[in-house]
């Protein structure tokens, strides 16, 4: 028998990189915001107990609004925490109120995760503490350290996704070595790598996507008819 976890779901990027005036999560695919469709899919697995949603303090309303109101009205399970100057800060704001044993994150800028997907991150952190989902690359990968340039065996590549999941205690150890340390890490999993801890990797699936440019919100409106 699995433990649930709880689940801490980012959508407080500012969304540079998409150069939009509403930021990415709250974009539209398909006349629903990006943002909906991981909430639901998280929302409707088994393995999850709460949800905390972070979001940039200017956009709660907004959301509260056009999101939670109009589609997810009524459910207690969704809790709204305020988010950080950047990624590392926001999950750290949220896992200072997660009450789970164990924690699943997720980027809401990847809307297309399956419940597969979800299920099997929460059953491998109940078996090695950490797990994270991940799909090899298909194209040639070259490392460029300013003198040559070297190809990379794509064999040995992973592409690193979320969702990813955790016995908290251990998460809450990393994230205090790397505060501690002035240390900026880009997911969960390389915050465990700095203090010794392994993280269990499962193939993940290519649809999981993270939409980042506006080419990815057309590519999104393909995959979401899938769904």
């Amino acid at each position: 028998m699995y433990k649930n976890s709880d689940c801490i779901l980012l959508a407080a990027g500012r969304s540079r990189r998409m150069n939009s005036e509403i930021n990415k999560q709250f974009m539209e695919i398909n006349n629903k915001p990006v943002l909906y469709y991981s909430l639901n899919k998280i929302l409707n697995n088994k393995y999850i107990d709460n949800i905390y949603l972070v979001l940039e303090d200017i956009y709660i309303e907004y959301c509260k609004k056009n999101i939670l109101n109009k589609w997810f009205s009524g459910i207690d399970k969704i809790k709204i925490v305020i988010g950080g100057e950047n990624r590392q800060d926001s999950v750290y704001n949220a896992l200072n109120i997660v009450h789970g044993e164990y924690v699943l994150i997720h980027d809401a800028a990847r809307p297309f995760l399956s419940d597969e997907c979800i299920s099997n991150a929460v059953k491998y952190a109940n078996e090695y503490g950490a797990s994270s989902c991940y799909v090899t690359p298909n194209d040639t990968i070259k490392f460029n350290n300013d003198s040559e340039i070297k190809t990379l065996k794509r064999e040995k590549l992973l592409i690193i996704q979320t969702p990813q999941c955790f016995k908290k205690s251990k998460l809450i150890c990393a994230y205090n070595y790397i505060n501690k340390h002035g240390i900026n890490v880009t997911d969960e999993s390389s915050a465990l790598d700095l203090i010794g801890e392994k993280t269990y990797f499962y193939l993940g699936n290519r649809l999981n996507i993270k939409i980042t440019n506006k080419e990815d919100i057309y590519i999104g409106e393909s995959i979401q008819r899938l769904f």
